[in-house]
């Protein structure tokens, strides 16, 4: 049933242009203007296709993106597991989220 209403969500967030606000969070990434951070994305059946068509296409057909740049992405189900990425990129630097 979590899954189910997690699908939900990011069907909703989707349709209210979250795909700009992740393009947008990882250029910043990529140049530099923020320091690196995970994009967790929720939904592996959702997104999967996504990130499939970046590897292809901008990744190993054009070239316009690093393959560094992919390890941004984190896929993941459930929210426990989005929890799980974002706990270990802060332990890995000793800071913790303020949650």
């Amino acid at each position: 049933m979590e899954q189910l209403k997690d699908e939900e969500r990011i069907r909703k967030a989707f349709k209210e242009k979250d795909w700009a606000e992740i393009k947008s969070a990882d250029s910043w990434v990529i140049f530099k203007v923020i320091g690196r951070f995970p994009i967790v994305l929720v939904g592996k059946s959702f997104w999967a296709g996504l990130l499939n068509w970046i590897k292809a296409t901008m990744l190993a057909s054009f070239e316009n993106i690093n393959k560094e740049d992919l390890d941004l992405f984190a896929l993941v189900d459930t929210t426990d597991e989005a929890v799980a990425v974002i706990d270990e990129f802060y332990s890995k630097y000793l800071l913790s989220p303020n949650f």
